[in-house]
């Protein structure tokens, strides 16, 4: 029943924000949710919660507006998963980002600038957006919304651990750039874009927290394959992306029309052997029968950015 959800609020008007996504923040019996909405090209965190530290004295969850919804949708988790709880529990996760969009859209319009700010060219823009932190609760039986200026939001994009890092043992030379050194092109999946970087075109990928480490077992992944030399037709990795935070993306070869399965090429560096096709295409087949003998975490990231239930990533 986690999950990141996905839907425009009334996209047809510019004036209504956009919801980009819905998070549980506890796993506790009453969840707390952080939901996402972009407005004018400003990003807000509006948190919807059920935590004592973040209400006020004398605040009454079972009597609020908003605390119904997170009741019942706590309770839905309980028993057997059926279609009817799923589509209930889309209903109410659309409801109170319905609630929340309306009564936070009057401090967004004063928050965000009058016209919207032009699209991200760096991926410094686009992972980095500026950014306020809303909070909407029930005070004399009417939802209101407030501004938030201590609360830490999960950081949607995090680092590549120094533990994975240390495993991982990347060459001295590699290429670490800084986010505003990306400079994007076309979005190719959630995370992936073709971007323009130290004067050649790359493909990058970015973290994103619900995955883990998907991508530094990734990083891994190609890591290894630089072992093969030129054996294999693969991307190469190019370098990394590193934020204020650490590495937060990896930078590889663009190969236009070539999509490459991970699964297949760790097992060819395994077993000294290479794709049949030579790397321009492996049948489904094959990638069924890769997909039986590696259990390696880093191919859940390989063939393309997981997804999950009526949801985008950024």
């Amino acid at each position: 029943m986690h999950q990141m959800t996905e839907e425009i609020i009334g996209a047809s008007s510019k004036f209504n924000p956009r919801f980009t996504g819905l998070r549980y923040l506890t796993e506790e019996y009453i969840w707390s949710v952080v939901i996402n909405y972009s407005y004018n090209g400003v990003t807000f965190y509006v948190l919807v919660s059920a935590g004592d530290k973040e209400t006020p004295p004398g605040y009454e969850l079972h009597n609020s507006i908003e605390g119904k919804i997170l009741i019942e949708l706590s309770d839905l988790t309980f028993g057997e998963e059926t279609d009817e709880k799923d589509a209930r529990s889309d209903q109410l996760q659309d409801e109170l980002a319905k609630l929340a969009g309306d009564v936070c859209l009057p401090m967004m319009q004063e928050l965000a600038p009058p016209t919207p700010l032009p699209e991200p060219r760096t991926l410094q823009e686009q992972i980095y957006p500026e950014t306020y932190t809303l909070q909407v609760l029930t005070m004399d039986n009417k939802l209101i919304c407030h501004k938030l200026d201590s609360y830490n939001v999960p950081i949607r994009h995090p680092p590549i651990s120094a533990a994975q890092l240390q495993e991982i043992d990347l060459d001295d030379d590699i290429m670490i750039l800084d986010p505003s050194q990306i400079v994007l092109g076309p979005r190719l999946q959630g995370l992936v874009w073709k971007v323009e970087a130290n004067g050649e075109t790359m493909i990058c990928k970015v973290t994103f927290d619900i995955f883990g480490n998907a991508l530094g077992d990734e990083l891994a992944v190609y890591q290894k394959l630089k072992g093969a030399g030129d054996k294999l037709k693969t991307p190469k990795l190019k370098g990394v992306v590193k934020s204020h935070t650490g590495i937060i993306a990896i930078l590889l070869d663009y190969i236009p029309h070539k999509h490459h399965s991970l699964r297949i090429l760790l097992r060819c560096v395994e077993d000294g052997t290479r794709p049949r096709n030579r790397g321009v295409q492996v049948d489904e087949d094959e990638v069924g029968r890769a997909d039986q003998r590696l259990s390696c975490t880093a191919t859940q990231a390989g063939d393309s950015v997981a997804t999950t239930s009526r949801s985008t990533m950024c």
